[in-house]
């Protein structure tokens, strides 16, 4: 996977770090903010049974990054001028996307369909989303205290998982196409512990509000599913917080 979202993302991050002045008022104890966060969403998958290796070769070949979010509600408490707890409620659509053309696998001679046949669709495309309520706990530490505020970050998230969705597309050589919504009857985990990190600046736009600009990585520790075979959700983001204090 490729994540050419990344010196994207770091660059508007550094975009607003120049020009730093002097400290400015100390800030208060408990903030509050609104966040929302596109993040590029994939998967590690992976397996101790040797015999699911060609299967996990060919899914990593066929399955790609895709575009979900996580948006929400925070709390912050300032314990003292250098570190900060930071929890909340978050909604976040998890995704990633099936995408494979007819040339990109081969047909057996002996199968019962031929290159040829116009009951092959020429691409097929499934995107898998998955729902989850999330309460993260996270710890920021403040290593920069002037007129733009920088801070590291980490924490966990409980994520509890709502919901899952798939939207399938097949176009044939004939120009038809197909498109169908549907649910993965699976028993997914309902509950999964996903690890966060990231580091991030803020400041103040007038009176007690300000902006936070926020680079985050997250990964779900815990699997989709209890099989021999190990999906494990993560994403890159660009969390961006409207806070009061």
């Amino acid at each position: 996977m490729k994540f050419s979202v990344i010196p994207l993302i770091i660059f508007v991050f550094l975009s607003i770090s120049v020009k730093s002045q002097t400290e400015v008022s100390k800030p208060k104890k408990f903030s509050f903010g609104v966040n929302y966060s596109p993040d590029y969403s994939y998967r590690s998958l992976h397996s101790n049974n040797s015999d699911y290796d060609l299967a996990t070769n060919q899914l990593n070949d066929w399955e790609v990054p895709a575009f979900g979010f996580t948006t929400g509600l925070s709390v912050r408490y300032m314990s003292n001028e250098k570190f900060e707890f930071e929890s909340g409620i978050q909604f976040s659509d998890k995704t990633y996307n099936f995408d494979v053309n007819k040339d990109d696998y081969e047909i057996p001679d002996n199968g019962p369909y031929q290159p040829d046949d116009p009951a092959i669709p020429e691409r097929a495309i499934t995107k898998n989303h998955f729902y989850y309520l999330g309460v993260p706990i996270k710890l920021n530490y403040y290593f920069l205290q002037k007129r733009i505020r920088m801070y590291a970050s980490a924490g966990v998230s409980t994520d509890f998982f709502l919901d899952d969705k798939s939207k399938s597309f097949m176009k044939f050589s004939d120009g038809t196409e197909i498109h169908k919504n549907f649910e993965n009857d699976y028993d997914y985990n309902k509950i999964s512990l996903t690890g966060l990190a990231g580091f991030g600046a803020e400041f103040n736009l007038y009176q007690r509000f300000g902006i936070r600009v926020e680079p985050v990585f997250r990964y779900s520790f815990t699997p989709l599913l209890n099989e021999l075979m190990k999906i494990n959700l993560y994403s890159a983001g660009l969390n961006v917080i409207i806070f009061y204090q």
